[in-house]
């Protein structure tokens, strides 16, 4: 399989490294059920993706100039906002900031007691990501191929032209 990159701001099509190569060389499989395989998280190009080893799911970063870092081993993902990755890993809700490293513990499970203890009750990216829910950004392309349209948050659509030859070089 073959990835490429849609610059929805200017139409250029950009080659992508095999990424399920790159992490078969960590041991990975690329995708995990809970989050997908990757979501473009920094206009420089660095990529959140989803993996699996030997069942369990993870997130990792992958930095434009090649880099792999292992985020964490997930249960459940929520979402990103900004610089900030909201999920579940082991008994803890955490909120973690990928380009510092800094992390909230925002909600504890206890597994003997069977409760769920919210440690943060108003956290700003964990309330932001569950507003954001219903409010996203779109895009598809049109029926016959010639441009694509993103359909903003704020309801605005505009279209761009594609040039698929590009994706036949």
């Amino acid at each position: 399989m073959e990835w490429w990159r849609l610059g929805w701001r200017d139409g250029n099509v950009r080659h992508y490294p095999n990424l399920s190569v790159e992490l078969a060389d960590r041991g990975r499989k690329l995708g995990s059920q809970e989050f997908g395989d990757l979501l473009v998280i920094d206009p420089d190009g660095t990529l959140l993706l989803g993996a699996q080893i030997e069942g369990r799911q993870e997130l990792w970063l992958r930095r434009p100039d090649g880099r792999y870092n292992r985020l964490d081993e997930i249960i459940h993902y929520y979402g990103v906002k900004g610089a900030e990755v909201y999920y579940w890993s082991g008994n803890d809700a955490l909120v973690v900031n990928w380009q510092t490293g800094t992390r909230r513990v925002i909600a504890r499970y206890n597994p003997l007691s069977r409760v769920t203890t919210r440690l943060i009750s108003d956290d700003m990216t964990v309330r932001a990501i569950e507003q954001s829910v219903q409010a996203r950004t779109s895009v598809r392309v049109t029926s016959n191929q010639a441009a694509i349209v993103v359909h903003t948050v704020s309801g605005k659509d505009f279209t761009l032209p594609l040039a698929l030859s590009a994706l036949t070089r």
